[in-house]
């Protein structure tokens, strides 16, 4: 990956300056991930040790019941929201993909098509020169005629 350097100065630069300098381009997006993840997961741990005691999910009228934790509850949710919207963007995605695919074949049809084209128009420009180069035999006999 290139990294960004700085252009040399005059001026001095204090080290972060320097540091965020010399650094490639992709560092930027992970201090900021890390920047926006970090306060998330304290926020996750903090969520979880405040709710760790046992409650009671029944799942009505049906006789089935799960007692866990709270906080094992919410982010089994939470889990189980982003997989099945996860599963719904890629399958609404499909239409995208199987368009993307008939383009690529007919792209590879035109292009297969293209080049059967310029050997043809090859094949008859070398004709044509090789007809215009080599007189015929009544040609040459007028050549030798005139001569």
């Amino acid at each position: 990956m290139p990294s960004r350097k700085a252009e040399p100065t005059n001026r001095q630069c204090d080290g972060l300056t320097k540091y965020a300098l010399n650094q490639p381009a992709g560092s930027d997006v992970k201090i900021l991930l890390w920047l926006l993840l970090l306060p998330l997961m304290v926020t996750f741990v903090a969520f979880a040790i405040a709710n760790r005691h046992l409650v009671t999910l029944s799942l009505d009228p049906t006789p089935l019941s799960i007692e866990a934790p709270l906080f094992g509850l919410v982010y089994a949710g939470i889990f189980a929201g982003l997989v099945t919207g996860g599963l719904i963007a890629w399958m609404r995605a499909g239409r995208v993909r199987r368009r993307l695919r008939e383009e690529q074949r007919a792209v590879r049809r035109l292009e297969g098509e293209l080049r059967k084209a310029k050997d043809a128009a090859e094949t008859a420009t070398k004709s044509a020169t090789r007809a215009a180069a080599v007189p015929s035999p009544g040609e040459a006999t007028d050549i030798v005629k005139a001569a």
